[in-house]
């Protein structure tokens, strides 16, 4: 889901890494081939990249930031193994929820300019849990994923945080998933 503060989290933990990946699944960035393939590529471009920055030998240490519902089942599968942190960031769902809703009402307000605010709105709340069920349904499996993987190999760990509890105190916020994660 949108507007986590997950950027802000992703890139404040570079400090505890070695870079920092943004949103390298997203239909954006991968090109006209194959979009798992190009997505992957991308993270490891970015591998490539913090490899040669590096001054010493050792593993690369990479935060990479994407949206739950731009990653297939398929790709959270193959790169699983590779991440040592798992770190979800979910948006407050009011504000989440009133901020869509508004976007898709005005979105409809130039699509059906003799519609009623009211009928708008009553649509866009359609829309919005017709295009988030989906997304939150995808995070809520990748979490259960991830806990599992976390159970099987005590070296993993699994945080999940709030926009809400981000935004009360980011610095207290990233400090304590910055120490609660082995980098």
């Amino acid at each position: 889901p949108m507007r986590t503060l997950s950027t802000i989290t992703g890139a404040a933990l570079k400090q505890f890494n070695d870079g920092y990946e943004f949103e390298p699944l997203h239909p954006y960035n991968r090109g006209d081939g194959d979009p798992s393939e190009d997505g992957y590529q991308n993270i490891l471009n970015a591998v490539d990249r913090v490899a040669e920055e590096k001054d010493e030998d050792g593993p690369i240490k990479l935060v990479v930031k994407d949206m739950s519902h731009l990653v297939s089942k398929e790709e959270f599968e193959a790169l699983s193994p590779l991440v040592k942190n798992f770190i979800f960031t979910v948006r407050d769902p009011y504000l989440q929820a009133r901020s869509a809703i508004k976007a898709f009402a005005d979105d409809l307000a130039d699509e059906f300019p003799d519609m009623s605010h009211a009928d708008r709105t009553s649509k866009a709340e359609e829309l919005y849990i017709e295009h988030n069920d989906l997304a939150y349904r995808q995070l809520a499996d990748y979490f259960d994923k991830a806990i599992n993987i976390a159970r099987q190999d005590k070296d993993k760990t699994v945080i999940a945080t709030s926009s809400l509890v981000t935004k009360l105190d980011p610095v207290k916020t990233l400090t304590v998933i910055g120490q609660q994660c082995e980098w």
